[in-house]
Parts: C-alpha cells; sequence; structure tokens
C-alpha cells in the first residue's frame, strides 16, 4: 500500500497508487504539509516507508531487512531533500526574528533620542510603531510566509517561491524608513541654528575742489 497526502490548511487531498499529474488536480498549489507512507511485505528488503513535511517535523523512516538497501535508500533521500532545504523558516526561525524584530524596533529609537528632549508626539509615535509591528507578528501569516515545509505544484515563479522574503524585506525596509525619520528629526533638532552675517558698508569718499 502506498499513498501520498498534500495539505495547505484549508484543502487536503491523499492520493494512493496513481501519483500522476491528474490525480493531483484538485490539490492546493501550495502545500504547506506533505506525508508519504509505502507499506510492502515484511520479509522484503525494504517494508516500510514513511515522510513526514510538516511546519515543525521533517522526519524520514526507512525499515526493512536489509541494512544496506535501508542505507542507501535514506542517504538517497535525504541528499534529494536537502537540496531543497533553507534556513529560513520553521518554527524556531519565527521566533527569533519576532524577538530580534521587537527588540529592534524599541531599542534602536531609545538609542537615538537618548540626552535629546522627548516630546509626547514622539512617544506616541513610537508606541504606534512598536504596535504595529507586534500587531503585524500577530495578525499576518507569518507560519506560512516561513513555514518549516512548503511544496509547490509545477514550475513556481521567482516570486511565488521568495514572497517570504519579499514580504519580510518589505517590513524591514517600513521599520527601516521609521527609523531614518527619526534620526533625521533628531539631526536636525541638535543641529546649532543658523547664523546671519550682514557685511557693512564702507563710508563713500568725497572729492572737493
Amino acid at each position: 500500500m502506498e499513498y501520498l497526502t498534500v495539505d495547505d490548511g484549508v484543502v487536503r487531498i491523499s492520493v494512493s497508487g496513481d501519483f500522476s499529474p491528474p490525480a493531483f488536480s484538485g490539490a492546493p498549489q501550495t502545500a504547506y504539509s506533505v506525508t508519504y507512507n509505502y507499506s510492502g511485505c515484511r520479509e522484503a528488503p525494504i517494508s516500510d516507508v514513511s515522510l513526514w513535511l510538516t511546519d515543525y517535523v521533517r522526519k524520514l523512516s526507512v525499515t526493512g531487512r536489509s541494512a544496506d538497501q535501508v542505507q542507501v535508500l535514506t542517504s538517497v533521500a535525504t541528499e534529494d531533500l536537502t537540496r531543497f532545504e533553507s534556513s529560513l523558516g520553521g518554527p524556531m526561525f519565527r521566533i527569533v526574528g519576532s524577538a530580534i524584530l521587537l527588540v529592534l524596533i524599541w531599542l534602536v529609537p531609545l538609542l537615538l533620542l537618548q540626552n535629546q528632549p522627548v516630546s509626547r508626539r514622539k512617544v506616541f509615535a513610537l508606541l504606534g510603531a512598536w504596535l504595529a509591528v507586534f500587531l503585524s507578528l500577530a495578525i499576518f501569516p507569518w507560519s506560512k510566509w516561513f513555514g518549516g515545509t512548503a511544496v509547490y505544484s509545477g514550475d513556481a515563479s521567482f516570486l511565488r517561491r521568495n514572497e517570504a522574503v519579499v514580504s519580510f524585506l518589505g517590513l524591514v525596509v517600513t521599520v527601516a524608513a521609521f527609523i531614518s525619520s527619526m534620526w533625521y528629526s533628531k539631526r536636525r533638532e541638535s543641529a546649532p541654528p543658523p547664523t546671519v552675517t550682514t557685511k557693512k558698508a564702507k563710508p563713500s569718499q568725497g572729492r572737493t575742489e
């Protein structure tokens, strides 16, 4: 028995035996969970193969009576999957990235405003930016943008394959623009006022005859 299941969190399809493209006509275009299971004769060199690719788990299990064939299949499958591996995803990446982003949006403006007069407008702007970033972390689909697994149907375009990175860079640019505006405001306030110099007119010299 052999079957493959793909799931995007909304649509889930399981196919057994026939893995041709028409069999996946109703499958989601992007799956965030893929499981594969093969069960054969217990006396065969390879009797069971299971593969789990989800947000939290990426696991391969091969069972059989031939240690050599089990080792070869495990090595080949691992090598093929490693070619598609990326460090920009998974629960730990999202946790660490969220913590760094929250610290930066709070710490950097405070450092820029150090030893500077703090107005109510600046405080509200800082709190608003921090709240916006916090809400974006809670509302935006980061688990899909930076999921532990993403399997695309067909040949995905560059933007589709890297939509998570593009979205993240957009957020970084927004935060950088906010920090730059605060730094520019600080620089304008700390700059000395311009001095105006006046040129004295020379007294006119007259001639007498």
